[in-house]
């Protein structure tokens, strides 16, 4: 299997978006990066690795819940990652 290929996959069925308009991902996640609280996960040597939890809309007009990976070194930043996490809602009564 290709890598990324299950994540591409994700990404067209769920939000609409393909190899066609992959930078309509990028500007929407650039969009909305400022509006999300971002973790701070672990630091090597390739620098401080972050992580983003974010609710995108699709080109489809419809939303996923997206995990966002962030690297940075210096004054440099990043992103290394990006896939859709299911939320899991358990109900307590």
């Amino acid at each position: 299997m290709i890598p990324g290929w299950a994540k591409g996959i994700a990404f067209t069925r769920r939000l609409g978006y393909d190899i066609n308009n992959w930078q309509k991902l990028c500007d929407e996640i650039n969009k909305n990066k400022a509006s999300y609280p971002v973790s701070f996960k672990k630091e090597d040597k390739y620098g401080k690795s972050y992580e983003q939890l974010m609710v995108l809309k699709g080109v489809n007009k419809k939303y996923a819940n997206v995990v966002v990976g962030w690297k940075t070194k210096g004054d440099s930043t990043w992103m290394t990652t990006v896939y859709i996490k299911e939320a899991k809602y358990e109900r307590k009564d």
